[in-house]
């Protein structure tokens, strides 16, 4: 997934790791066999640099469904496996529909703000991006899809922290403050 960040972190760092990774380092029984297939990626882009994304992926080996601006992100998450971008309210969204994600950070203070949120086990905190860190970013992938069982820890934890009983919750209290 990617959002709209001025370096386009999410997007650099998809292109260069998806594009490498080979049926032989995934486990295909970890996958959903019925949406998201061994060589099969998608990717939410709604940036400026999308036709160049489409340019360096139309070579690939992979197959990738790319999604601009849609409508029912939401949807889109809570039927994927894994999703991977940058740091800021995705991370949110991704933990209340139950999606387990790596989160690259764009810079050192949302790298203090992702670990802190890594910490409750429904996230992965990648830290900050830059091209030599692209082999670890492989193997931090490799790693997540073949152990089905953390990605449904981190699925369950994510529902747990965002449940979207917040509103009910700040209401209570206020009643409760207001009542006092």
């Amino acid at each position: 997934y990617s959002g709209v960040n001025q370096a386009s972190v999410t997007c650099l760092a998809s292109q260069d790791t998806l594009a490498t990774l080979s049926e032989k380092e995934l486990d295909k029984t970890s996958i959903k066999s019925s949406f998201m297939r061994l060589t099969h990626w998608q990717m939410e882009i709604n940036n400026y640099k999308s036709n160049k994304i489409r340019e360096l992926l139309k070579n690939s080996d992979n197959s990738f469904k790319i999604y601009e601006s849609p409508g029912n992100m939401a949807e889109i998450m809570g039927k994927s496996d894994l999703g991977i971008f940058s740091s800021g309210l995705t991370q949110y969204e991704a933990s209340a529909v139950g999606l387990p994600a790596i989160v690259i950070s764009l810079n050192d203070y949302h790298k203090q703000v992702v670990d802190e949120y890594a910490k409750m086990n429904s996230i992965i905190s990648f830290g900050t991006f830059g091209s030599n860190r692209i082999g670890k970013l492989k193997e931090t992938i490799i790693n997540i899809i073949n152990n089905q069982q953390i990605r449904r820890d981190m699925s369950r934890n994510g529902k747990k922290i965002i449940d979207g009983k917040g509103i009910e919750r700040i209401v209570n209290e206020i009643d409760s403050r207001l009542v006092s």
